[in-house]
């Protein structure tokens, strides 16, 4: 996500937040249905349920793309995401309420690295299926 100038966010029961000008990644997971899940993060407008579906909706925030990873590995992507130089925790505890991860929500400013990490990770750049049709 980009998010093009500093913004005051509301994100919940968390309040409102001022965010930085800059790029964020979110770390998230979905047990089943990552087609769904990860078009549903991307949409301009939805029910906002997740901490991160208040960043996602503001207006000044830009969706770039999502990485997916056949794996289980939300908390050890975030981890090993944080130990990155220019990564940092967004907004404490951010998308880590069911975890003791430090967030899930992070501002980078190194996004080539990011990049590299998600690879060995062995994540893919999510693309949207295709629509048969009838």
């Amino acid at each position: 996500m980009q998010l093009s100038r500093p913004s005051e966010i509301t994100i919940g029961a968390l309040g409102c937040i001022r965010f930085q000008a800059g790029r964020y990644l979110y770390v998230g997971s979905a047990k089943r249905g990552w087609d769904a899940r990860i078009a549903r993060h991307m949409a301009p407008e939805k029910k906002l349920r997740w901490h991160v579906d208040y960043l996602t909706t503001h207006p000044q925030v830009v969706l770039q793309r999502a990485w997916m990873s056949e794996q289980d590995q939300e908390c050890v992507t975030a981890q090993q995401l944080l130990l990155l130089p220019g990564v940092e925790v967004a907004l404490p505890r951010m998308g880590a309420s069911d975890c003791q991860c430090a967030a899930h929500c992070m501002r980078a400013t190194h996004i080539l690295s990011v990049r590299h990490r998600l690879k060995t990770l062995h994540y893919q750049l999510w693309q949207p299926p295709t629509k048969r049709s009838s």
